[in-house]
């Protein structure tokens, strides 16, 4: 099974892909502990830097 690439986990975790490519994406997560693994890494990432940018935004 080949894994999602760096771009493509990316444009998913910031909704930036069409239904039919986030159902692919999907998928392939239900399926890949490795790239499920890198996903959830890159959900806390963006949780993090969104904390960050709202708190100094204040």
């Amino acid at each position: 099974m080949e894994h999602l690439s760096e771009d493509r986990l990316d444009a998913y975790c910031l909704g930036r892909l069409d239904l039919a490519a986030c159902l692919d994406v999907e998928a392939h997560l239900m399926q890949c502990t490795e790239c499920r693994r890198r996903f959830l890494e890159t959900e806390e990432l963006i949780r993090c830097l969104r904390a960050i940018y709202r708190k100094e935004g204040s």
